[in-house]
């Protein structure tokens, strides 16, 4: 009878860790971002935050769970949080500084939680110097444009979408094109 007990006990575990390992029931993760700039020094007071996941109890999808919080004076920040999933997405803001996101996808569960439990995710931050405006276009209206000379080049202002002096309104030369045709002799 004690046999019995023992492995019935053994089954039951066996089939929780199987639970977890299949629908992620009741998992923790834990992760640390470790944020440097380009140089390699730690950035101080950095917005990092984790995107931890939760399985929905009623129907099909994912409630998102927003953890966040600042680096230390090491640029250290960790976060630990229910996960459902392998998967856990990161990013890091500070002003001066381009945003930035990853993610991790977790191999394993223990008893522990989501293993590798705790990785360091480094991440440098790189500095916005000089930067260029970007600019959005309807591409529909670029239909109209017509191809202003052969075997030539063309300038193209992105700003004004136009073709560059004397073949349009544009001034500056954003990219340079060149037409050409192709014969197609049949035989």
């Amino acid at each position: 009878m004690r046999f019995v007990k023992v492995t019935l006990i053994i089954c039951c575990f066996v089939l929780a860790c199987y639970n977890q390992r299949s629908y992620g029931a009741n998992t923790t993760a834990k992760a640390t971002v470790v944020v440097v700039d380009e140089n390699g020094t730690s950035i101080e007071g950095a917005k990092a935050g984790f995107a931890f996941e939760k399985n929905k109890t009623v129907g099909v999808g994912v409630n998102v769970e927003l953890v966040e919080g600042f680096t230390d004076g090491n640029g250290r920040y960790s976060a630990t949080n229910g996960n459902d999933n392998n998967l856990l997405t990161y990013g890091v803001e500070k002003e001066g500084y381009y945003y930035t996101t990853g993610k991790i996808i977790f191999t394993n569960i223990s008893l522990q939680g989501w293993e590798p439990w705790n990785p360091e995710l480094n991440v440098v931050l790189r500095k916005i110097e000089n930067p260029v405006p970007m600019y959005a276009k309807n591409i529909g209206q670029f239909n109209k444009l017509e191809i202003p000379e052969l075997d030539k080049e063309v300038g193209f202002d992105l700003i004004s979408s136009d073709w560059v002096a004397p073949y349009g309104t544009g001034k500056y030369s954003d990219f340079i094109f060149i037409f050409t045709t192709v014969r197609l002799i049949a035989e």
